[in-house]
């Protein structure tokens, strides 16, 4: 029983990456345009995902602290578009952070 949780766990990081992929794609910030999705991973707590971000065009030293600031901005409707995406009945919570910065918390 225990793989099959963690399947599903990881199925549905896959699929939130999925979506978050488009949407930040689509979205009407230009710091967030510039960001791809490197990685979903089951976060500590109940239904929450870590979403790790990474930019090939911006230095992710000078921008920290305003793409978080635009993420959380936009957080809502990222929810929104992994909820579009997933087959549950609600969409879990989801945190960010810049890869650069992460230290597996």
């Amino acid at each position: 029983m225990r793989r099959k949780q963690h399947r599903k766990t990881y199925q549905l990081c896959a699929q939130a990456q999925k979506a978050l992929q488009s949407a930040l794609a689509e979205s009407e910030s230009e710091l967030l345009k510039t960001c791809y999705v490197e990685v979903v991973l089951p976060a500590p707590g109940p239904k929450k995902l870590l979403v790790l971000l990474h930019s090939f065009e911006l230095d992710l030293s000078e921008y920290h602290d305003a793409l978080l600031n635009a993420l959380a901005e936009e957080k809502s409707p990222l929810r929104t578009a992994i909820a579009a995406e997933i087959c549950r009945k609600k969409a879990p919570d989801i945190c960010f952070e810049l890869a650069a910065f992460y230290q597996g918390k």
